[in-house]
C-alpha cells in the first residue's frame, strides 16, 4: 500500500496517512517502527525491532498477518 500512495501522490510522508505502525526497515525511532515485536527479547534490549529480516517477528507477509491477528 505504501507504494501506491507514493505512486499516485508523488509524497514519501507516510505519516500524514498513518501515526504509527511497523513497517520493518524503518530507523527504530520513527513511528513506523513503534508497533514493532521484535524478537522477543525483553532482556538487554531487542536488536530484531524493526528489523527487514525474519527475526522481526512481524516482517513479511506471514508477519503482517501476524501483527492483525494479536492486534
Amino acid at each position: 500500500p505504501m507504494g501506491l500512495i507514493h505512486r499516485e501522490t508523488n509524497n514519501c510522508d507516510f505519516t500524514t496517512y498513518f501515526s504509527k505502525g511497523c513497517a520493518p526497515g524503518f530507523e527504530v525511532d520513527s513511528p513506523f517502527c513503534a508497533q514493532c515485536k521484535g524478537g522477543g527479547q525483553s532482556v538487554g534490549g531487542d536488536r530484531a525491532r524493526c528489523k527487514a529480516s525474519s527475526e522481526e517477528q512481524y516482517y513479511g507477509y506471514t508477519g503482517a498477518f501476524r501483527c492483525l491477528v494479536e492486534g
